[in-house]
């Protein structure tokens, strides 16, 4: 798979297959040159640059783009999420959604005490498979970890008193 790495906008690209370097292009008035092997070849569109390549090299680039999650401030049901939800939905009454609109790895939205054998950590936007089957037990989701901490804090306590151990 072909691909157009951006040295300087709108002139120059290293071409890399396999994440490896394979040469390179540039764009200078209305001439496009390619340099791979040491052979250099110019064209006079690009569409003669992806006939000549047999794949059109920024079309992988915006296609990794839509895969990647889309970072920001959002939220599932009011529940804060550091990137775009996709796919949401409720699972055992847990406000879930995916990083992307292919992922099947499915996050829980909030902030989240997770108790393990070893004690109780804070989280957020946890893996909903961590809260299902990696942990003893949890507590939320929360809107805050304000929120959050107070009732690891109460679920610290409890655990002192009930087993002597936090």
């Amino acid at each position: 798979m072909l691909k157009a790495k951006q040295i300087i906008k709108d002139s120059f690209w290293i071409l890399e297959s396999n994440e490896q370097k394979i040469g390179t292009m540039r764009h200078a008035n209305s001439t496009w040159q390619l340099l791979l092997d040491k052979d250099r070849k110019d064209f006079t569109s690009y569409e003669n640059v992806v006939e000549f390549l047999g794949e059109d090299p920024f079309k992988v680039e915006e296609k990794r783009l839509l895969d990647q999650p889309v970072q920001g401030n959002f939220d599932v049901e009011g529940y804060p999420t550091p990137v775009q939800p996709y796919n949401v939905e409720h699972y055992k009454s847990l406000p879930t959604y995916t990083k992307t609109i292919k992922s099947g790895v499915k996050y829980s939205a909030g902030y989240y005490g997770i108790e393990f054998a070893k004690g109780w950590v804070p989280s957020f936007n946890p893996k909903l498979n961590t809260l299902l089957e990696g942990a003893v037990s949890y507590v939320g989701p929360f809107y805050s970890e304000m929120e959050m901490n107070i009732n690891i804090n109460n679920k610290k306590r409890e655990r002192k008193h009930t087993h002597g151990t936090v």
